[in-house]
């Protein structure tokens, strides 16, 4: 399933989840809000995200979630949608790649949304719920 305004709204405003890291056995996101849509450019074009504020360990980030990119040629159709997270003060770069903390991914087939770190230093997480992905993410590396 993919992320709608409606899913982002029925958020709880705290998840607790396995951390998947060496230190923790579990961790909080915490202070989950739906704002806004932000705008930006990309590549010159501009774009509509939907936008998601939370904490994580003190930390305040900004989700991007990216509508779903639909392709229908012939044996090769897919569906995908991404979501970026962000420290707030890089914001202004989310039409820029590499300024990232977290990235999220899922094609509509397959079960699990799969985080990994940006610039991508090799740690990856795959979890049903995007939010959990990427806290799993964060717990490596905050």
């Amino acid at each position: 399933m993919f992320i709608t305004a409606d899913s982002l709204r029925a958020l709880p405003t705290a998840l607790e989840f396995p951390a998947s890291n060496w230190v923790d056995k579990t961790a909080k996101i915490e202070n989950i809000r739906k704002r806004r849509n932000y705008r930006y450019e990309r590549d010159g074009k501009p774009v509509s995200a939907m936008r998601l504020d939370f904490e994580f360990h003190g930390d305040v980030f900004v989700a991007l979630v990216g509508k779903p990119l639909v392709d229908h040629d012939g044996e090769d159709a897919y569906d995908f949608q991404m979501v970026s997270v962000f420290r707030p003060e890089n914001l202004e770069h989310a039409g820029e790649k590499g300024w990232a903390t977290v990235q999220a991914s899922k094609f509509r087939k397959d079960s699990a949304w799969v985080a990994m770190d940006d610039p991508g230093h090799g740690i990856e997480r795959d979890d049903a719920s995007w939010l959990v992905a990427v806290g799993q993410i964060l717990a490596n590396i905050i």
